[in-house]
């Protein structure tokens, strides 16, 4: 069992390498794709494994993070996401010693200021959900 910010929470995807590496690197774990919130805003996502954030999106946009929460699993985090209007997507991220070491104190549930392309290559303990309009 985890506890305090150290450790691994519970993993969002099942680990697997695939070629290219463009290519979806993991399935999901315990969680549909696309997920339905079980919010009230009702709001579905598309779910990316072993990818995070740009830094802009394809219209050279900032993609930023509006809040950060520390949670033990991957839907805990999508439910912050439903909770505020103005978020796109989140990164989450299992590895709570590394998402705190790794230059996002405060939190291994990023929610993002607008919905983004899942590009960036990250370890099996990371993944992206993004809200479908």
């Amino acid at each position: 069992m985890t506890s305090g910010t150290t450790g691994m929470a519970s993993l969002p995807c099942h680990t697997a390498t695939v070629s290219p590496s463009t290519a979806p690197q993991a399935t999901p774990r315990n969680i549909p794709n696309p997920y339905d919130s079980p919010s009230g805003d009702h709001a579905q996502y598309e779910i990316t494994c072993r990818r995070g954030a740009p830094d802009v999106d394809h219209n050279q946009i900032s993609i930023d993070t509006i809040r950060r929460f520390i949670t033990y699993n991957f839907t805990e985090c999508i439910a912050h996401c439903s909770d505020f209007k103005n978020c796109g997507g989140v990164v989450y991220n299992a590895n709570l010693t590394g998402s705190l070491a790794d230059g996002e104190p405060g939190g291994n549930c990023l929610l993002k200021n607008a919905r983004f392309e899942p590009t960036s290559i990250r370890k099996h303990y990371v993944a992206s959900a993004i809200k479908k309009i």
